[in-house]
């Protein structure tokens, strides 16, 4: 009775230990989702930083250039790097969170299996002395026929 009460406490933990897999796989599913489009948002944002120096260098080479406007592209140009760090900080952020996340799903996963293997385990053993026990009651049914024993 006790080694089936295992066997069952074992199949229940391991159910709760599956649903904390399929939860830890969604959030580092979705942490690797994050990661990915904080990369697209600083990809574009280091693409309009270059579109902006690109036009900047090309109003620099005109042979007129107006202070003002060297002035405001200037104050353009360091909003932009500012955003570009931010950016990279956000990559960096998502990426360690990316890194927590997996963690997290494969120590997930690895409780799961762990558990699977115990309950397989405990079922052999179940198994066997179920096996055992009718092994010996029919050892002794023939023990008690045999005369002269």
């Amino acid at each position: 009775m006790a080694r089936r009460d295992q066997v069952a406490r074992l199949r229940e933990i391991g159910k709760v230990r599956d649903v904390q897999r399929q939860v830890a796989e969604a959030d580092a599913a979705r942490a690797a989702a994050g990661l990915a489009e904080a990369r697209t948002r600083r990809d574009q944002g280091a693409e309009r930083q270059d579109e902006d120096e690109a036009r900047c260098a090309a109003v620099l080479a005109r042979p007129s250039i107006d202070l003002a406007l060297v002035q405001a592209w200037g104050a353009t140009a360091e909003a932009s790097r500012a955003d570009l760090a931010l950016l990279d900080a956000r990559v960096r952020d998502a990426d360690d969170l990316k890194t927590a996340r997996s963690e997290a799903w494969r120590t997930a996963l690895a409780r799961a299996r762990l558990v699977e293997l115990l309950e397989r385990r405990a079922v052999r053993r179940a198994r066997r002395v179920r096996e055992e026990a009718l092994l010996a009651d029919l050892v002794d049914r023939v023990a008690q026929r045999t005369p002269g024993r």
